[in-house]
């Protein structure tokens, strides 16, 4: 739904912070909680500007959900509507594959015993890149093979 926003020609810092607000609330955390997102926003930018650093817009989000906010799924709302919508499909999905890897079920090759609960403990790291760092990792991965490493 297009909704339009009549902006100031001249914004004063009362009014910045209303139209954040608004912009905020429904498209980027659920309805009634822009006021909240904007204070978790002013808070987590002044500890940026203090360590000299800067973010992402999945950075921007992380800080929102350590606030315990609940972001807006939906890919039409907002880019970060998407992106968090993405994020809460992969969780899903790595929760699935968890759970289908607990367990050892046999009888699919006739083996008749019931399934086994499989107890082990991996350590993996999942790194988050592009496509040219997943390219580069590809080749690392496969020198590391070739030397048998």
């Amino acid at each position: 739904m297009a909704e339009i926003l009549e902006l100031p020609s001249t914004p004063s810092a009362a009014s910045i912070e209303h139209v954040s607000i608004e912009l905020l609330d429904g498209r980027v955390v659920v309805s009634g909680r822009g006021r909240d997102a904007w204070v978790a926003l002013v808070v987590h930018a002044r500890d940026l500007a203090r360590q000299r650093a800067g973010h992402s817009i999945s950075g921007w989000l992380d800080a929102m959900r350590s606030r315990h906010l609940t972001l807006v799924t939906d890919a039409q709302a907002s880019i970060a509507g998407q992106i968090e919508a993405e994020r809460v499909a992969v969780q899903r999905h790595r929760e699935r594959l968890i759970e289908a890897a607990s367990v050892l079920d046999l009888r699919g090759l006739g083996v008749p015993i019931a399934p086994l609960p499989v107890q082990m403990e991996l350590k993996t790291r999942v790194d988050q890149m592009g496509d040219a760092g997943r390219v580069g990792r590809r080749n690392q991965i496969a020198d590391e093979t070739e030397r048998g490493l």
